[in-house]
């Protein structure tokens, strides 16, 4: 049987999708497993159940004994307050010139110490000072007498054996079944501590231990008995079963010095806990019948069985979910590697926010190689270029331009003698133009000369047109020595006119704006012309962006101009420089250059 069930599954799995087989094998290696684990060990559950039901109780009874050790400390902080103050020392030493200053001193100083810290820990019942000097009034209820606690015995020779800066907590309690009383006592002694000058009191409220008490219960059934570290019965409320009171006292003896356990008396069908608190010297026992526990444990394990079901399945469907998802995205990648192609190198970008999975650093690695081969095809074309501009200085290196130089010279001589001085700054800037034009000794320049050049270019034009051209340039930035490719200035704003302003019958303004922004330098021209429609904006777009041949931008009236500075720009700067566009159809085009400095 299970030979075929094996056979069958052998020949069905592989031709199955992936979401089907990661489900199988979900069930067969996870779900069914765990179903037959948890068969099996059901039945020994109660006893993990019982220990963590102790571990449980332990926590919570040690977490009660923790809780009145920080009010104890608390507590046992209001003795620095009324040692450290000189008002109190003054008044337990009998130091004081007259009656008016004994008064004025108790109701100005030390009676508001005494209420604000009353408001301050609501814990605290009543603190009282004893004065050593005889001749220091009683003050009730702030000061009393010294008689009150020599006659206590040996409670006073106890606190007399104290050494500075050590207190003691008292655990009075009369009789066992009542609450206990919690009281600490500390020496006060003068501001050198060299001689002590009272005692102090702090009795604290019932409230504290009786919290404690009823934290320590994790149900109303449970019992507790409190135990001196000399196994004195202190405290210990009324009990259902009394026969096993002796038991359960002898279990707490048998623990350890300073040790916090649970216990279990199978025989007595008693469970307990008990915790030492060091500050009291005591040990106080928490305990219940087991049976009772066990009533509670078998509901809780059913109720964890169906649980344990329900979360079963919904967890079967998130696993189906998941796996679901991941395939998801690896066929999404495996449908952009196929529209990958010698014409569209773009980056596949995935919508999910798991930055730190596999398929994540899958796809990272993918696109980096995308992005290799579009640099090594970039440079592929930066070598043709590269070529195409070689073979254009050598036709270049067939001019003679010193002679027009030298006409255009003598042109602008003649023009200044003849007092023709439009004429003669026109060929001046033509000149500067034509010089800039035909000087070919290097390919790169700065953006000053390159600024420069474009300045004559709209001098002549405005020569040509006249008030109708109206130009702006904004500098706002070192361009001094910032070097760049010489002809990257001038054919965007030669566009401008031919494209943008050429057909407009209102004035020409052409604004040309170059600063510093974020680690790039930027140059910003903008034109007040007719725009460019959304069709041809979106083709040129998507060529500079890369997802468009560039053979998509040739037309009868405009070629690869934007391209060609596009790609200058990005070979020579790289880290992500370029040139964007923004179209304000029908009121004009921004041309954005962007070059970054530290390429430069």
């Amino acid at each position: 049987m299970l030979e075929l069930i094996a056979k069958k599954l052998y020949s069905f799995l592989p031709k199955t999708k992936i979401v089907k087989k990661l489900f199988v094998g979900y069930l067969l290696m996870v779900l069914f497993p765990i179903l037959i684990f948890a068969y099996f060990a059901y039945n020994q559950a109660q006893e993990r159940f019982l220990d963590e039901y102790l571990r449980s109780r332990q926590e919570l009874i040690e977490q009660a004994s923790s809780n009145l050790k920080v009010e104890m400390t608390q507590i046992e902080s209001v003795y620095q307050l009324f040692q450290y103050n000189q008002y109190i020392l003054e008044y337990m030493s009998g130091d004081y010139d007259t009656e008016f200053q004994h008064v004025y001193n108790l109701i100005k100083y030390i009676r508001p110490l005494y209420s604000f810290v009353y408001s301050g820990n609501e814990q605290i019942k009543e603190i009282r000072m004893y004065s050593m000097n005889s001749s220091v009034d009683p003050l009730e209820p702030e000061i009393g007498r010294l008689d009150e606690l020599t006659s206590l015995y040996p409670l006073y020779d106890q606190i007399q054996g104290l050494s500075p800066g050590k207190g003691m907590w008292v655990f009075e309690n009369k009789e066992s079944d009542r609450i206990p009383h919690l009281s600490y006592y500390q020496k006060v002694y003068n501001e050198q501590f060299s001689k002590q000058i009272g005692i102090m009191k702090i009795e604290v409220s019932d409230v504290a231990i009786k919290t404690m008490l009823e934290k320590v219960k994790t149900k109303p059934d449970d019992r507790v008995i409190v135990m001196s570290l000399d196994n004195k019965l202190l405290y210990g409320e009324v009990v259902d079963y009394s026969d096993e009171l002796d038991e359960i006292t002898q279990s707490a003896i048998n623990t350890s010095d300073g040790e916090s356990k649970h216990f279990v008396l199978r025989d007595w069908k008693v469970i307990g806990n008990t915790v030492i608190v060091e500050p009291l010297a005591v040990k106080v026992i928490s305990y219940t019948n087991e049976r009772e526990v066990f009533v509670n444990i078998k509901t809780e394990l059913k109720w964890v069985a169906v649980v344990g079901l329900i979360g079963l399945f919904m967890l079967s469907t998130v696993y189906y979910w998941i796996a679901s998802s991941l395939t998801k995205r690896i066929i999404k990648l495996a449908r952009h590697m196929r529209r990958v192609g010698s014409n569209n190198l773009s980056a596949y970008s995935d919508s999910t926010d798991d930055d730190g999975d596999e398929i994540n650093y899958l796809t990272s690695s993918y696109n980096a190689m995308l992005q290799r081969i579009d640099d090594l095809v970039n440079k592929v074309h930066r070598e043709e270029l590269l070529r195409k501009e070689a073979d254009y200085k050598v036709l270049e290196a067939q001019i003679r331009p010193h002679f027009l130089y030298n006409t255009l010279e003598s042109i602008r001589m003649m023009a200044e003698v003849n007092d023709a001085l439009e004429v003669a700054d026109f060929t001046h800037s033509f000149g500067k133009l034509i010089r800039y034009s035909l000087s070919n000794d290097r390919s790169e320049t700065t953006l000053k000369d390159e600024l420069e050049h474009v300045k004559n270019f709209l001098l002549i034009h405005k020569n040509r047109v006249g008030e109708r051209l109206h130009y702006e340039i904004d500098v706002d930035a070192k361009i001094d020595h910032f070097p760049c490719p010489r002809f990257i200035l001038q054919p965007l704003v030669e566009n401008s006119i031919v494209h943008g302003l050429s057909r407009l019958r209102s004035n020409w303004v052409i604004r040309i704006r170059i600063f510093e922004a974020e680690g790039y330098l930027r140059v910003e021209i903008q034109d007040n012309g007719i725009g460019m429609d959304a069709d041809r904006f979106r083709i040129i777009q998507g060529v500079l962006h890369g997802n468009l041949d560039k053979e998509s931008l040739q037309t009868k009236s405009s070629g690869l101009g934007l391209y060609n500075v596009h790609e200058r720009i990005k070979s020579f700067y790289g880290n992500n420089s370029g040139l964007t566009l923004s179209n304000c159809y029908p009121k004009g085009m921004i041309c954005i250059i962007q070059m970054h400095k530290g390429s430069a």
